[in-house]
């Protein structure tokens, strides 16, 4: 039985009910003025917290680079339905979609399955997350409940002009972000997750990125820029960043934290795994050879 088949059996006798309530996007009256500088509880006290420059490679000029493990078990399977006739929610400080129809099966940097159920997806432009110290125009967050227990699994997904490329994208005009009525929406999800390289895939522990920045969160990032054009940015700009009424043209985004002692997971092939295997192998017994010789 493979990992997409087990994930179908996890996913049909899993409960399907969850705390709707336990969201990341308490974010309606959070203020941005100082980009999160000013948040209490655990978004002060916190050693774990969301979200961070991400490094790309190990030889990333990050400063997370010493804390950047390779791992070949890392993978995801999205079961998507059809997000038709939804709502999307004008919260001041993001945009918001509740959706609960669909999961997220995660295998962890231990080869440990964890489902989830979707519960939101809310957007911070630019984005929260840095990539070898780069912001993107766009992030989204798609906010998943673990199903039988308390934590929440986000997926990362970034947007970029440059990097993405300059071209409307069908996820962000289902959007209608142009528009006033914000309700009856057909959102292609699936379309989105299906078109995603989820070779390029970062994991490490976190939290929420709004208060109470509840430690609680695996963070699934999958570092792939999908396309957005300028003219679909611009309704996002006017709204958060160059909109000096808001957070003083900030943006939406939360500051990046430290990583402190945490670790961030990239994923790889086996065979690089078993590569670098080898040459560790091979180091330890040149190493032990010579010190038999240096006793001898």
């Amino acid at each position: 039985m493979d990992k997409r088949q087990k994930f179908q059996i996890l996913y049909f006798i899993a409960t399907i009910s969850v705390l709707i309530g336990l969201v990341d996007a308490n974010a309606e009256g959070v203020s941005y003025d100082e980009m999160g500088a000013d948040w209490h509880e655990a978004c002060a006290s916190g050693s774990n917290q969301s979200p961070i420059d991400i490094p790309l490679s190990m030889k990333s000029s990050s400063a997370n680079a010493n804390r950047l493990k390779k791992n070949d078990k890392l993978d995801l399977i999205v079961s998507q339905g059809i997000m038709n006739n939804v709502i999307m929610k004008d919260l001041g400080t993001t945009y918001q979609v509740p959706f609960i129809d669909g999961a997220l099966a995660f295998w962890d940097e231990n080869d440990e399955l964890e489902t989830y159920q979707i519960l939101q997806f809310h957007v911070h432009a630019p984005s929260e997350h840095t990539f070898d110290g780069k912001f993107y125009d766009l992030e989204i967050h798609f906010v998943h409940k673990h199903f039988t227990e308390g934590g929440l699994a986000v997926i990362s997904v970034q947007f970029d002009v440059e990097d993405g490329g300059n071209q409307d994208n069908d996820f962000i005009t289902a959007l209608r972000l142009n528009q006033k009525n914000l309700t009856g929406l057909n959102i292609p999800a699936m379309k989105l997750f299906e078109q995603l390289d989820k070779s390029k895939l970062y994991h490490y522990q976190g939290s929420l990125t709004t208060p109470p920045c509840s430690e609680i969160v695996t963070w699934i990032v999958v570092h792939d820029p999908q396309p957005i054009s300028s003219a679909q940015l611009k309704y996002l700009d006017d709204k958060w960043k160059k909109n000096y009424t808001f957070a003083h043209g900030h943006g939406n985004n939360r500051l990046v934290q430290p990583l402190n002692e945490r670790y961030v997971y990239m994923r790889v092939d086996p065979s690089q795994m078993d590569s670098s295997q080898m040459l560790w192998n091979s180091f330890l017994l040149i190493t032990l050879f010579s010190a038999i010789l240096i006793l001898f």
